[in-house]
């Protein structure tokens, strides 16, 4: 698996490389909530919170580049049992909306979830695929700081709702 995403990696830096117009336009972070990022006590899944980081790249004048990592917080819910959930994320952003102060885009893209399961001394992981849509938005709050938000859907083996809001600092 990993092998695959530093190829898929490695495939879109070199298409992005080959566009004159790309640069580098901003990166951040803040609270991610995913629908299905942590497990109750009797073991299905529900909503978990963590953190996201995120660097975004102008593609051509309306379509940037946004690669993104979500770390969501374990979930114990009861002794000896833990679930572990980080998601990876390559997304292209249509921007219908640009000014001075305000960014609002849909979004596509692809998911790569890792979940990983300890019970006790025993652990098991898993890695799976999906596909993202969404929208969301940034508002200038400085010149070098935006306010951000998105809301999606992974669709797919690991589907579920996500919601990252944060702050991003502009090149």
């Amino acid at each position: 698996m990993i092998k695959k995403i530093t190829l898929i990696i490695a495939v879109v830096l070199f298409a992005v490389g080959a566009n004159a117009q790309f640069k580098f336009k901003s990166i951040g972070g803040g609270l991610a909530l995913g629908s299905k990022a942590a497990v109750n006590k009797s073991g299905n899944a529900q909503m978990g919170f963590g953190l996201y980081i995120n660097g975004l790249a102008q593609i051509v004048e309306k379509i940037d580049a946004e690669v993104s990592f979500a770390y969501y917080f374990p979930s114990e819910p009861v002794s000896g049992f833990k679930f572990k959930l980080t998601t990876f994320n390559i997304n292209g952003h249509y921007n219908f909306l640009q000014n001075d102060k305000l960014t609002a885009y849909g979004l596509a893209g692809l998911n790569f979830s890792f979940g990983k399961v300890e019970i006790g001394p025993i652990s098991s992981s898993t890695s799976k695929v999906g596909f993202n849509i969404g929208a969301g938005g940034a508002y200038g709050i400085t010149s070098k700081l935006d306010a951000v938000g998105q809301i999606g859907y992974t669709i797919g083996d690991a589907d579920q709702l996500f919601i990252n809001l944060g702050i991003a600092y502009k090149f």
